[in-house]
């Protein structure tokens, strides 16, 4: 692997192997003209796709993954003069419609389709409302969707190819706010509020490598957190620190947490 990426955080051998795989790709494409699109990658892996396209200065790539704010997308690595139509990515949509008097979850849609066999990097986007859901796909494994799948566990649901419905849907991120005061923006004490225990409880979680910070994992509890950081624990869910808003008499610094609901 490039030395040069060692400015990414506490990679996995996972992560070394898909970096490696980048830069395969980039050389396949700079030099005989072969195009790469990927499975649907992670938001980590995106995000590690991005830093190593910039570090080597690539341009000819692109992240797709069906929608404006795919958070599960498509890595595309192509010749600089050979640029793909964003319909050129491999990805299929499907609508899912059910009587809104179910209440049907991400984890529903998702079992459904590894019921059929599709393994869970073929799948992209779930987005699920009131009646209404529209799920993204491999074309390759998402041909058939339409003709295989009518039901959602015990739910009857009609399928339509296409996600134009997006437009009416509320696709918005959902959150509850925690706020208080920290005695630092380290990494331990914003955890400690968030999750409403001691810096004591925190640290072992830092340890066994269950928090990311934007997500990447971090394992030094003295990491200086920053605004709008995304952050998670394993077993405790997802959380953005949303807000620093100064300081108490007391010298303690305010801030807002938002968990992810």
């Amino acid at each position: 692997m490039n030395n040069d990426f060692g400015f990414l955080p506490n990679l996995s051998d996972e992560d070394k192997l898909f970096i490696r795989n980048i830069e395969e790709w980039v050389d396949l494409a700079s030099e005989k003209f072969k195009r790469k699109f990927t499975h649907f990658l992670t938001e980590k892996q995106c995000d590690i796709a991005t830093a190593v396209m910039n570090s080597m200065g690539y341009k000819a790539y692109g992240l797709c993954g069906g929608w404006d704010n795919a958070k599960r997308r498509v890595l595309g690595i192509w010749n600089e003069y050979d640029v793909p139509d964003v319909d050129e990515f491999p990805i299929a949509s499907y609508t899912f419609k059910y009587p809104k008097a179910y209440k049907l979850s991400h984890r529903d849609f998702l079992g459904a389709f590894v019921s059929l066999n599709i393994k869970r990097e073929c799948v992209g986007d779930i987005l699920v409302n009131d009646g209404i859901a529209v799920a993204f796909f491999e074309k390759s494994v998402g041909a058939n969707i339409d003709s295989e799948l009518f039901k959602i566990g015990r739910v009857g649901v009609d399928v339509t190819k296409g996600c134009e419905i997006i437009s009416q849907m509320d696709v918005s991120d959902k959150f509850t706010e925690i706020s208080g005061t920290v005695a630092s923006l380290r990494l331990d004490c914003v955890l400690s509020l968030a999750l409403n225990c001691s810096r004591s409880k925190v640290v072992p979680l830092i340890a066994a490598k269950k928090v990311c910070v934007n997500n990447f994992e971090r394992l030094c509890g003295d990491y200086i957190m920053h605004e709008k950081d995304v952050f998670s624990v394993k077993g405790f869910g997802k959380f953005v620190l949303s807000q620093i808003s100064g300081k108490s008499r007391k010298d303690r610094i305010f801030i807002t947490v938002s968990k992810y609901i």
